[in-house]
């Protein structure tokens, strides 16, 4: 269990890798019932930011280049693989490494700035764990699953039920209304 203390000290290893409005709500959750997970969570972080490897580190691991961070907001997403090594006398994090799907198109691999991750409403991901690119790609999708017969639900209209293949056995999976738009 992660003191105070030491969930301050990860506050200031990932300032440079949260917006503020998501470090304010955690700040704020670290003061309320959950204080414990809160502490725990940036001191994981934190070591995971601190451990990432630094620009070029990762050249010729290709897809099996492990992804550390995740960040999200409004159908995009940014997957971060390598920190910028920055500038001598600059402790701040202006870019990484990594690949971007923005607004649902398919991922591409490129520079990435934080700064814009940040100032464009991005939310690091808490719950991310930390996998290699290949095994991002191959999960499973509605059109590769070979698992139970599945029935997606739309989200908006839960008495909607549409049958992607057969109904026996049945697992049942939300289909949110964007996923649905974008025929996902």
């Amino acid at each position: 269990m992660k003191t105070k203390r030491q969930a301050t000290a990860a506050m200031a290893v990932l300032r440079e890798f949260i917006s503020n409005s998501q470090m304010q709500c955690i700040a704020d959750a670290c003061r309320g019932e959950e204080k414990q997970f809160f502490f725990d969570k940036l001191c994981e972080l934190a070591d995971i930011v601190n451990a990432m490897p630094k620009t070029y580190e990762t050249d010729s691991h290709g897809d099996s280049a492990i992804i550390h961070l995740h960040y999200f907001t409004s159908g995009c997403d940014w997957w971060i693989r390598e920190k910028d090594k920055g500038v001598p006398g600059d402790a701040s994090q202006h870019q990484a490494f990594g690949w971007v799907s923005l607004n649902g198109d398919e991922p591409e691999l490129g520079y990435i700035s934080i700064v814009e991750i940040r100032r464009a409403g991005g939310e690091l991901d808490l719950y991310w764990k930390p996998k290699s690119w290949s095994e991002l790609r191959n999960k499973p999708t509605r059109d590769t699953y070979t698992g139970p017969e599945v029935v997606y639900i739309d989200a908006a209209n839960v008495f909607d039920a549409v049958p992607v293949k057969k109904t026996i056995p049945v697992t049942f999976a939300v289909l949110p209304p964007w996923r649905r738009a974008l025929n996902l």
